[in-house]
Formats: structure tokens, C-alpha cells, sequence
């Protein structure tokens, strides 16, 4: 029995990938595979647990290991106290070959099973299946966006409803935004700062005989509010350069009166053409996901 427990380096030194000279060719349908022999893994598990063992999964009436109906030996390997199931076929030209096949193709796959040789084992690059964890936003990403909504006019509550809206999760705080939300929180703030003086401009010389704005409000409620002004703003972002370009006047068409700034809105328009927006963006996205006819 192994007297050798397990640890992330002895885990670390079963996985180590084998030098060129221990790696073998074998053709197989039609292509050559890369293989360790079992002298090799043999050589692997003795350098991280000298004792390390096997046994047969089940032992036939004359008290040798038993095999399956295709001649295949079904094994427990056991490693630094850890035990693993493994499975070998027979190869070889005569009986006796047959079982030394077994037992060593066995061996191998139970000690693939503790990631011996296991970049051999694919084809494919292995090297980690686990999705990593996005990153925390930095402190530069979390300092801008704190400063852009100041540029905004945001205080901390208005500012965080808007990075929520953006984010699409809740968040307890602006630290809570990961490096791929803040850089896209960061995206879109500049996108309204930068049209901010241009859209002022206008809205100024609107706001001075304004009927239709005041007519909207009487009739509708409130203005949107500044999360969903940054939503219209992040969406029509997504739509393109000539979405952008022609802003007001496709919020004209969907709202049904001029529109020559985003903040005159009201709550149910923004509502309204969030909506109609949304939908575009999917539908841009399908197409984009499609693949191109050659």
C-alpha cells in the first residue's frame, strides 16, 4: 500500500509532459499518434510514489485477474493513496503477448486518469478546461468611471443605477464590476460625453421654443431617466457608425415627433425605443453570427 499521500506537487509532477526522446510514433488510420511507453509511465509513477500498485477490478474462478469477453483488463491503480480505474486491451501475437498488452495499456490509461502523458492522450490543446474568472476592474477602471459620471452630473446613486444598466447584473457597488464590464461601462460614458456638447447645443436651442417636448411631458410623465439615456446611447453604439450617425432622426421615426437630443425623451419613449433598439441589435448580431457563403 502507498505510503505517499497526494499533493498539488506530487499531482504537479504526474502531469509533467515527457521529453522528445520518450515519446514513440504510432501509425493508426491512416495517421501517426505520439504515445509513452509503459516502461516510461512505469518509470513516471516510481519517481513520484515508489509504491505505487495495482489490482485486478475482479480476480476469475483460477484466482488470476479476470478479463472481459474481448480479452480487456479492467484495473485499479493506486497512487500516492489515490485509487483510479483503468482499462486495457489485449495486443500482441500470441496468449502470452496478449495479456503483457493488457496489463501495460492498463497501466497507462489508469495513469493518464492522474494526467500522465495526458497532453498525448488529445489532440486537442488541453492545457485548461476550466474557464478562468474575469478579472476584477483596477482601480484606474473604477477612478474613471467615478470621474466620467462627475463629467455626467451623477451622483453615487445615479451613477451606479447606470452601471447597472449597462453591466445587465446587480451590483452592490461600482467596485463590483469586472475588467470587461468596466471597460465597457468606460466605452459607453465616453460615448455620451463626447455628444454631450453637441447634443446640448441643440437641446438648448430647442429648449427655447420646445412644444414639443413640454407637450410630451404633460402628456407622458417624467424624462428618461439617466440610465436609460445611457442604455439608448450603448445601443445605438452597437448598431454601428451609420446608426450613429443618424441618431435623431431614427429616434424621431420611432418616437413620432423631433427629437434633436436624447435627454428629450420621456420615461415611456425611452421605454419604447430601448425596446425597438434591443431588437435591432439581436438581429444585427444573427446576422453577424452567420457564417459567410464562400
Amino acid at each position: 500500500m502507498s505510503e505517499t499521500l497526494m499533493t498539488a506537487e506530487k499531482a504537479a509532477a504526474l502531469r509533467t509532459p515527457f521529453p522528445s526522446s520518450a515519446i514513440s510514433k504510432l501509425p493508426k488510420g491512416g495517421t501517426t499518434l505520439d504515445f509513452v511507453g509503459h516502461a516510461a509511465v512505469t518509470q513516471r509513477l516510481l519517481e513520484v510514489d515508489p509504491h505505487w500498485n495495482w489490482e485486478p477490478v475482479a480476480f476469475g474462478p483460477d484466482g488470476l485477474p479476470a478479463t472481459d469477453d474481448k480479452g480487456g483488463l479492467w484495473i485499479r491503480l493506486t497512487v500516492c493513496g489515490v485509487t483510479r480505474l483503468g482499462y486495457g486491451e489485449p495486443q500482441g501475437g500470441d496468449a502470452y503477448d496478449k495479456v503483457k498488452g493488457s496489463i501495460g495499456n492498463a497501466i497507462r490509461n489508469a495513469a493518464m486518469r492522474f494526467g500522465v502523458a495526458l497532453d498525448l492522450w488529445s489532440k486537442d490543446d488541453i492545457s485548461s478546461t476550466v474557464e478562468k474568472p474575469i478579472p476584477a476592474a483596477s482601480n484606474e477602471q473604477i477612478l474613471q468611471i467615478v470621474a466620467l459620471g462627475k463629467d455626467l452630473g451623477k451622483d453615487e446613486a445615479d451613477l451606479l443605477e447606470g452601471v447597472i444598466t449597462i453591466a445587465k447584473r446587480p451590483l452592490d457597488a461600482v467596485t463590483d464590476l469586472n475588467e470587461v464590464e468596466a471597460a465597457a461601462v468606460v466605452r459607453v460614458m465616453k460615448t455620451a460625453i463626447a455628444r454631450k456638447a453637441k447634443e446640448q447645443a441643440a437641446a438648448d436651442a430647442a429648449a427655447a421654443a420646445s412644444p414639443e417636448v413640454e407637450a410630451a411631458v404633460a402628456a407622458e410623465g417624467e424624462l428618461a431617466s439617466s440610465a436609460q439615456i445611457l442604455e439608448v446611447e450603448d445601443l445605438v453604439a452597437r448598431l454601428g457608425e451609420a446608426a450613429v450617425e443618424r441618431k435623431f432622426e431614427g429616434l424621431t421615426a420611432i418616437v413620432g415627433r423631433p427629437i434633436t437630443a436624447v435627454s428629450d425623451l420621456t420615461s415611456l419613449e425611452a421605454d419604447t425605443v430601448i425596446a425597438r433598439l434591443t431588437a435591432k441589435v439581436a438581429a444585427k448580431d444573427e446576422r453577424e453570427a452567420q457564417p459567410k457563403a464562400a
